[in-house]
């Protein structure tokens, strides 16, 4: 076997891997639509965006915070 073809090989073998791992965490939920707006209905029932995420403003300051701290050092 040459070595240029068990490159492509090793290299194709994980392209495949990666690509088979993110089929049912990308792909289907494109390809199936309602069947996962569904899923999402059930699994968010009753949860609060406000209380589990916080809000952009928040996330926002605490960034320009440390890249302050990090260009002008501590």
């Amino acid at each position: 076997m040459s070595r240029n073809l068990r490159t492509v090989l090793i290299f194709g073998g994980f392209i495949g891997v990666v690509g088979a791992a993110f089929y049912p965490i990308y792909f289907r939920p494109l390809m199936l639509p309602e069947e996962y707006k569904k899923e999402q209905a059930i699994n968010r029932a009753g949860i609060i965006q406000e209380d589990v995420q916080p809000p952009a403003d928040f996330i926002i300051i605490i960034i320009i915070i440390i890249i302050i701290i990090l260009v002008f050092g501590p």
